[in-house]
């Protein structure tokens, strides 16, 4: 009888050593708020993960540490955003610089956008915000070194870099057939593509 309360006590101690120090069964559970999943990735120190809010209607990004392959700790990341009236999309971020830790990027494209593809990278040396240029979705493809692309899905996408870098805080973003629609050249807001 005194085994099994010793025991029912060092479990609900355990049980609740990890609820104080963030461990979490599921995802979301581990995210602040009351976020609802979009996408995630398995990296290296856990997950990188893709979330939307849908108590202040916005989106971000988390880093997830993994733990026992079923528990979950918040480890950062950035949310509040939304895609503001006239833009092509939006940008989040989480990482650093300093680090190969992963950088996680979450992007959230405009309803009534018809952007299909992001592209994050960049091979043209010195353009200018004002310049005009070409480029096209083949044209990424034959640089592939230099770019991640990914599809999008419900208006989001999700990438995983190496770090933060001018190059790849470059998002560039193409419809269905290849073309330059809209960009977000690096310190730049992003835009639609007119001319």
């Amino acid at each position: 009888m005194k085994k099994g309360i010793a025991l029912t006590v060092i479990v609900v101690g355990i049980v609740l050593f990890g609820w104080i120090y963030g461990f979490r069964l599921t995802e979301s559970g581990a995210i602040p708020g009351n976020v609802q999943i979009l996408n995630s990735s398995k990296t290296v120190y856990g997950k990188a993960v893709l979330f939307e809010d849908s108590v202040n209607d916005s989106f971000g990004v988390a880093r997830l540490k993994q733990y026992l392959g079923f528990l979950y700790q918040y480890d950062g990341g950035s949310n509040g955003y939304s895609v503001a009236k006239d833009k092509p999309f939006q940008v989040t971020g989480y990482g650093s610089s300093e680090t190969k830790q992963a950088f996680v990027v979450g992007v959230k494209t405009a309803v009534d956008s018809n952007i299909k593809y992001i592209a994050v990278g960049n091979h043209l040396e010195d353009l200018s915000r004002v310049e005009k240029y070409e480029l096209t979705l083949d044209d990424v493809y034959k640089h592939k070194e230099k770019y991640q692309v990914a599809e999008v899905v419900n208006h989001y996408t999700l990438f995983v870099l190496d770090q933060y870098s001018e190059d790849n805080w470059t998002f560039r973003a193409f419809d269905a057939n290849g073309k330059l629609i809209a960009d977000q050249l690096f310190a730049a807001e992003a835009r639609y593509i007119d001319w």
